[in-house]
């Protein structure tokens, strides 16, 4: 059975049960300040975020809250967030080859936290903003 919520996580998360989700899976915002681009990279006129989105990371409280509900939980990013975390071995490395020759401003790499037991993984795939050696249509 799938059971969809709809509404601000931050009123909802409270209300879920204790170990009733399966996984988390978030990319939340860094607080970079970067939901307009980076260093002119990512610019778009189209892009329309309500409020300060990328001006604040989320709270302890909700970090909190995805642990006591969930059995997996997945965070890209997750080193802006150690501060609210639990120790994991569980970190994921995505190589990101950044080889492509121009002045990147985009991470060689990015951290993923996972609540995993097992040891650290690397992940390899080259990509440097939109620019990727995969045929796969991309979503974000």
């Amino acid at each position: 059975m799938v059971e969809l919520l709809n509404g601000d996580c931050l009123t909802v998360l409270p209300w879920i049960e204790d170990q009733s989700i399966d996984l988390i899976l978030t990319d939340p915002p860094y607080g970079k300040k970067a939901a307009k681009g980076t260093n002119g990279f990512g610019a778009s006129k189209n892009r329309k975020y309500a409020g300060e989105w990328d001006n604040a990371i989320p709270s302890v409280d909700v970090f909190n809250h995805f642990f006591r509900i969930a059995k997996t939980v997945v965070i890209f990013g997750g080193n802006y967030f150690a501060h609210c975390l639990p120790l994991s071995n569980g970190w994921i490395v995505w190589d990101k080859k950044g080889d492509i020759a121009f002045k990147n401003p985009f991470a060689d790499c990015e951290l993923i936290y996972t609540n995993s037991n097992k040891p650290i993984k690397k992940i390899v795939f080259k990509q440097q903003g939109f620019i990727s050696d995969s045929k796969d249509i991309r979503f974000h």
